[in-house]
């Protein structure tokens, strides 16, 4: 397998987890966060990574290694996380490390693409377009949202869990 193949699969593979954790973990908090700016802004960005997973797996293909996986991995990072660090720190913090998580897989798809350019995966790059474009509008949404918690000190405080 050439590095470029190598590279890759490992991209696809951390793609799909961070794609999980998208899914899973800003739906979470919206849940928690309730009916607030920021809980809207991650329902939505739940909402999209669900809807974009089924044409990432036909993009990138059977031929990726791992695929399944990284989706584990996913899950159980966001699980953990949902469990053993959420809960301990306040709604404002949990939101922001979330918001890293988010921009990870962004800049995951954004190498991934230009290594779909290398290897003529033009389906690979249609998905980074589509989906990635309208993520990181998404993200930018979630991120003006942070002033919220500045209005709200209250709320910005207080353990996720205990919203």
């Amino acid at each position: 397998m050439t590095p470029l193949l190598s590279l890759r699969h490992k991209l696809c593979r951390e793609l799909a987890q961070a794609e999980t954790s998208a899914q899973y973990h800003p739906a979470r908090q919206a849940r928690q966060l309730g009916d607030t700016p920021p809980g809207h802004a991650f329902a939505e960005i739940s909402k999209q990574a669900l809807s974009v997973w089924a044409p990432f797996e036909a993009a990138v293909g059977k031929k990726t290694l791992g695929l399944g996986v990284g989706r584990e991995i996913g899950r159980i990072f966001s699980t953990t996380r949902y469990i053993a660090v959420d809960r301990l720190i306040d709604a404002q913090r949990a939101y922001r490390g979330t918001l890293l998580g988010l921009q990870h897989g962004l800049d995951c798809g954004r190498v991934l693409r230009r290594v779909a350019e290398h290897t003529g995966e033009s389906a690979i790059i249609t998905w980074c377009d589509d989906a990635l474009r309208r993520r990181a509008e998404l993200i930018e949404i979630a991120e003006e949202q942070l002033d919220w918690f500045a209005d709200f000190p209250e709320v910005a405080l207080c353990s996720i869990s205990n919203i």
